[in-house]
């Protein structure tokens, strides 16, 4: 699926705040945010060739999270640059007196505004921020409270902060994980897509039926084998009623069959794959 699970809305000139809240969480999360923060030159190829590969390698997926997260528009204001802290500073002073925190583009009230703390919390990854926060507003344990129609565990979802992500599913009800941010798309959805399998498990453990919802007429089973996760591939097989994957029920056994061959599910175990297929043929 063409969807960005990194952040919730593509930068654009009123959401710079979030969106770079967002994508610092990710770049800490997979540990490239050095390359943006690091202030002496990169290693030279001639004198460290070691050094320079892992740079280069690190700067490229940094940068390449930077640009996928822009609308065309963004990036031609950008300008060429095959270096990520370029790009990353070039946005910021782009922003730097456009974005108004308090107030929307038509002068309103910005209907986030007293969730800021939350927000700012969650993307530190207070836990105790979190708590204090949520005992004097317990009603924001469901609620959208950021740009793109998040709830606090979409936040912590999206930053891999487990252990806020088990203090909120510990306060909310089995329904309260299935609210979907305004592109229909839930938390677990968004921790599958991002390959978080201890936010599944933990959200899972809640809610066993979230592994039924597909998006994007996808299930979550399906996402995650189309992205290579192998071990969270089968902790949803594992969970995902059979019934769903026959053929009277549409193509999401056969999505599966086809994925789970394509990237090498089974591995060498081939009789594995064998048995899926002829338990879903002939079943």
């Amino acid at each position: 699926m063409a969807v960005n699970y990194i952040v919730p809305e593509f930068l654009a000139d009123n959401n710079y705040q979030n969106w770079s809240a967002c994508i610092k969480n990710y770049l800490i999360a997979t540990d490239l945010w050095d390359v943006i923060e690091e202030t002496n030159e990169p290693p030279s190829r001639e004198e460290a060739e070691a050094e320079f590969k892992a740079w280069r390698k690190k700067n490229a997926a940094a940068l390449h999270a930077i640009q996928i997260s822009c609308t065309f528009e963004k990036l031609s204001q950008i300008g060429e640059t095959d270096s990520a802290k370029v790009c990353w500073e070039t946005l910021a002073k782009m922003h730097e007196k456009k974005e108004s925190v308090n107030q929307d583009p038509a002068g309103k009230e910005d209907p986030y505004k007293r969730f800021l703390p939350l927000c700012r919390v969650i993307e530190k990854g207070d836990l105790n921020g979190v708590k204090g926060f949520l005992k004097s507003h317990p009603d924001a344990i469901n609620k959208k409270i950021a740009l793109g129609g998040l709830t606090a565990l979409h936040l912590a979802t999206i930053s891999d902060k487990v252990k806020i992500v088990k203090e909120l599913v510990n306060s909310m009800s089995v329904e309260d994980l299935q609210i979907q941010d305004d592109r229909n798309t839930t938390a677990f959805f968004i921790a599958v897509s991002n390959g978080c399998m201890r936010t599944v498990d933990l959200l899972l453990k809640k809610n066993n039926n979230l592994v039924t919802e597909p998006v994007v007429a996808e299930l979550p089973v399906i996402t995650a084998c189309e992205k290579g996760f192998r071990e969270l591939t089968r902790l949803l097989y594992s969970k995902t009623p059979f019934e769903l994957l026959l053929p009277e029920n549409g193509t999401f056994g056969a999505l599966l069959l086809h994925s789970s061959f394509f990237n090498k599910m089974f591995g060498k175990n081939i009789s594995s794959f064998i048995f899926f297929a002829k338990e879903y043929h002939f079943k």
